[in-house]
């Protein structure tokens, strides 16, 4: 794949590494989609949607330790709901390890599960903290992205919005 970037778009193919197929997968997907490169898209960015200028900006953080609660719920749920026998579905089709599916939260640790390498309680705590790591991150990376943005919790969202009003 990485050749065929590099045939069809040397620019992006200089950028990525050979063996990241997943945003060389995407830079050819955007290329065979668009007719454009994905280093055009980046570097033209796109128009913004609403005026900064007139918008509120408010980002809404629960308390780490209830997205957290929210997190374990919603995995038991899953669990729940038959985790479980979509992971053996996707097992019993032989995909590769390496497809964003195969490595989607949870998964690798219900495979293990499923190898009978763990119990189902190991591998539910597993996917768990992969899930609240993930979170972490994105926590991270908003806060990179969105300087001048107020976080606020849920519960005091109005209020943020409205101190942003008579500012």
């Amino acid at each position: 794949m990485h050749a065929e970037l590099a045939r069809r778009d040397p620019v992006m193919a200089a950028r990525l590494r050979p063996n990241d197929t997943t945003r060389v997968g995407r830079a050819l997907e955007v290329l065979e989609s668009t007719g454009r490169s994905l280093a055009e898209w980046q570097r033209d960015g796109m128009p913004a949607v609403l005026d900064p200028a007139g918008t509120v900006r408010v980002f809404l953080t629960p308390e780490r330790a209830e997205l957290y609660r929210r997190i374990d719920a919603r995995f038991d749920a899953m669990l729940e709901a038959g985790a479980v026998d979509e992971v053996r579905a996707l097992d019993a089709r032989g995909l590769d390890p390496l497809l964003p599916a195969m490595k989607a939260h949870g998964v690798p640790w219900l495979r293990r599960y499923l190898a009978g390498e763990i119990a189902l309680a190991e591998a539910a705590e597993g996917g768990k903290m992969d899930t609240r790591r993930y979170t972490k991150r994105q926590v991270t990376w908003f806060r990179n992205q969105m300087p001048g943005w107020t976080w606020a919790a849920p519960a005091d969202a109005e209020a943020a919005v409205l101190a942003q009003f008579s500012a």
